[in-house]
């Protein structure tokens, strides 16, 4: 928060940068073996989130290690996929895993984001400024922008309580998940739109004290919509 480029979602946590691409064959890919190492590398260090915009195919080795993770307290964010659509790419769909839908910023599944049951939630995923190859900053669109809007939640949620389950995780981020698309649960977007604020008080703004002038009682009230800020 120095007033330079943009400011994450939890801006006082600690960012490590995991290496998993290589050249292969001449384009940039991960081996799956190369992605476990990097998971139990995370879990037997300490990392309590991982972010993970890749997408790949099913291993039992790979949801294993994701599921692992989680039971030590290391918990896996990952973008669903933009196959228009299509199913959620794998290691999003892996059970331990947090999938990310991509929304748009009239909070609606953006065009490109795959869907299913393994969707958590949805983030904001069109035009998301941020830093780009070879320095500076600029705006890109996926669910790979989407999910770290998830992952710095998740890390506040930890900050919160660095006991909690994923099965807690979970739970908190659907009780502060705005629904936007079909009541409850759906297949586009989860539970609905991410927000930290509202997860972090298990659902609902704290309340706001406000003077309205001098002599006048203070009057407490809800922020949210219509409500001052």
């Amino acid at each position: 928060d120095n007033t330079i480029g943009v400011v994450g979602v939890a801006p006082e946590a600690s960012i490590y940068a995991i290496k998993v691409f290589e050249d292969l064959s001449g384009g940039c890919g991960a081996w799956i073996s190369t992605q476990i190492t990097a998971v139990n590398w995370a879990a037997n260090n300490g990392i309590r989130v991982i972010n993970a915009s890749i997408g790949g195919s099913w291993s039992y080795s790979y949801q294993l290690a994701i599921d692992q993770a989680a039971a030590r307290g290391t918990f896996f964010v990952a973008a669903a996929g933009n196959d228009n659509g299509g199913p959620v790419d794998f290691p999003a769909a892996f059970p331990s895993a947090i999938a990310v839908a991509s929304l748009s910023a009239s909070n609606t599944r953006s065009s490109f984001s795959n869907v299913g049951p393994e969707i958590e939630v949805g983030a904001p995923g069109e035009n998301i400024e941020s830093t780009m190859p070879g320095g500076g900053y600029g705006s890109k669109s996926g669910t790979s922008m989407a999910t770290p809007h998830v992952t710095g939640t998740v890390a506040l949620l930890v900050q919160q309580n660095p006991n909690i389950t994923l099965a807690q995780l979970r739970q908190e981020l659907q009780n502060g998940a705005l629904d936007i698309d079909a009541a409850g649960f759906d297949n586009n977007t989860g539970w609905g739109l991410v927000r930290g604020a509202n997860s972090l008080q298990g659902g609902s703004l704290p309340p706001l004290t406000l003077t309205l002038a001098p002599g006048s009682r203070n009057v407490a009230v809800q922020q949210g919509a219509g409500a001052p800020a």
